[in-house]
């Protein structure tokens, strides 16, 4: 089984794991994004609920450099609207507009993807399998991400 190499790995590709992904990637690190789903998202986008809490206006200027991203991305897509201090869209947009700050980070995005098996040494992960497409594959990293909800 080939075994690829990337600075930091993510699981899960939500709202947690796409800011963590992106900012990594921000950062100079080589990023692997790893899902379950067909693409970015999360229950934003595969449970009907494209709503981001905390967001009062579209002005991307007052928010950090990942929200901002996603407001202007949106906004760009004419998908963003504010409801009191929520920001809604579509599951569409939402997941077009993170694959979109995705690539222009070059971050590497693995869907479809089960995780099936995890190395340690002395507590700490080494690697993790996984299976996609009838195929099983290792990645190794120096940092990994738990952000599939699934702890």
């Amino acid at each position: 089984m080939e075994c690829k190499r990337f600075d930091v790995i993510v699981l899960g590709a939500g709202p947690a794991g796409f800011a963590a992904a992106v900012g990594a990637a921000q950062q100079g690190k080589s990023v692997l994004l790893i899902d379950q789903n067909s693409g970015p998202g999360g229950v934003g986008v595969f449970s009907g609920c494209p709503v981001f809490s905390g967001i009062d206006e579209l002005n991307g200027n007052s928010h950090n450099n990942v929200v901002a991203e996603l407001i202007n991305e949106l906004t760009e897509l004419q998908a963003a609207k504010i409801v009191g201090s929520t920001l809604t869209s579509t599951e569409t947009a939402v997941q077009l507009a993170m694959t979109r700050i995705l690539k222009k980070h070059a971050v590497e995005m693995l869907f479809y993807a089960t995780l099936y098996d995890v190395e340690t040494q002395e507590k700490k992960i080494k690697s993790v399998q996984v299976f996609c497409a009838g195929t099983k594959m290792k990645f190794t990293a120096n940092i990994f991400v738990d952000a599939s909800g699934d702890a």
